[in-house]
Parts: C-alpha cells; structure tokens; sequence
C-alpha cells in the first residue's frame, strides 16, 4: 500500500512540475544532452592551439642555452639521409648515435628549407669539446622553429585528453596550465628533444583515451582498430 501512495505521489509531482514548465527530476536530461558549448570543439582547439603558438613564439629570440647547440651541430647526419648517403662511415659517430634523432632530422630539414648552411662531424665534435656554438642567429632561430609547434601540439593533445576524460571547460583549463607552465614554456621555444617527446607522449595518451571511451561504449568498428596503431606511431 505505501509503494503505491509513494509511485502516486510521485507521479502528480512530475505532473505539476510539468505543468509549471520545470522538468521532473525523475525525467531530466542528461547532462551532456542538456546544453550545448556556445563555441564549437574544434573551434576551441583551434584557439587552443594559435594560442600556444603565439605564447611559446614570443620567446623565440629568447637567450641561447648550450644544450640547443647539441642538437644543432649533431643535425649534421640529417643531411646524410637528405642526399641519400645511407652507407657513410659518419652514421656510426657518437655524435651522430647521441641524443634523441627525430628533432635533429627536423632542424636539418629546417636548414635544407631556409637554405641555411649545415653543420659538419667537426662542429659536433667541437661542441664536445668546449660548447662551441654553429651558425648565426637566423641558425638558431630556424632551428628553434621545428620545437615551437610541437609545443602547440603537446596543448592540442592534452584538450583532447581532457575532452576524453571530462568536457572543453575542464579540457581548456588542462590545455591552458600547461601553456602558462614554467618548465614546458621554457622548453617549448628552445631546439631540444624534451617538448617534442612530450608533445608526441601527450598525443599518443589522447589517441588511447579515445580508444578506451570507444570500447567502454561498446562502439566497435575500424576507428577501434586503427586508433590503437596510430598511438603507437606516435
């Protein structure tokens, strides 16, 4: 007896909150369904991004720091691979086997475009020896072009991360801190390896949530196959 006064009650409850123009809480929509951001998602991330370019860009010209010229002058092999000399003896330097590869292939493709001149074996060396530093500014400043993106991308990644996980506000917030983060800021705009591996770690988590809200929803097909490939690449 007191179930069905309880399902009565109820129900001229929901009919009076209807009739009043609110929505019966037993009956309200989903969150997600409910409100729409007034900006769309990827006009957001595009924001997101721009918006790291122009705070990262802005210390372009920032002081030297000596680490950059490692990477630098070992750029030097990128142009064994540019002109297609796959069996020179250079390949087995230290210098040429140190550090992380792919920033050093992307500034000497950056010097190959600007036609900038390319360091040598000798000025890898040098660098070993007393932190000699190669080229002029416009070097660096090339050099220092193919991180700055990358940095843009590391924000971009983490908004899709953060869309994965929660929503855009929540998602905007994350993006934005690791903008304005002392540390990666610092290092977005200097010609190392550090933001680079970053950025394509941050865009390889993104890739997986993706993967991981797809199964947990139960939404199988080709994305749920190739997704998790593409996070291995990156």
């Amino acid at each position: 007896m007191s179930l069905c006064v309880y399902l009565m009650q109820s129900l001229n409850r929901s009919t009076l909150l209807s009739d009043i123009g609110m929505t019966p809480s037993l009956n309200r929509a989903r969150p997600a369904d409910s409100t729409r951001p007034l900006i769309p998602r990827a006009w957001n991330a595009a924001f997101i991004f721009f918006a790291a370019l122009a705070v990262f860009a802005s210390s372009l010209h920032a002081k030297w720091f000596e680490d950059e010229y490692a990477y630098i002058t070992q750029s030097f092999y990128a142009d064994l691979f540019f002109t297609g000399r796959f069996n020179d003896p250079q390949w087995i330097e230290l210098p040429a086997a140190d550090l992380q590869p792919l920033p050093k292939y992307l500034i000497g493709l950056a010097f190959r475009t600007a036609h900038l001149p390319m360091p040598s074996l000798a000025n890898a060396r040098n660098w070993y020896d007393n932190y000699r530093r190669f080229g002029s500014k416009e070097t660096l400043t090339a050099a220092r072009l193919t991180v700055i993106p990358l940095g843009a991308l590391g924000c971009l990644a983490l908004f899709a991360s953060g869309l994965a996980i929660r929503d855009a506000r929540a998602a905007t917030v994350a993006a934005v801190l690791l903008m304005i983060d002392p540390l990666f800021s610092t290092l977005a705009h200097r010609s190392m390896a550090d933001v680079p591996c970053e950025a394509f770690m941050l865009s390889s988590l993104a890739v997986w949530l993706s993967v991981w809200k797809r199964i947990w929803s139960r939404r199988w097909g080709a994305a749920a196959l190739v997704l998790p490939w593409i996070a291995g690449f990156l």
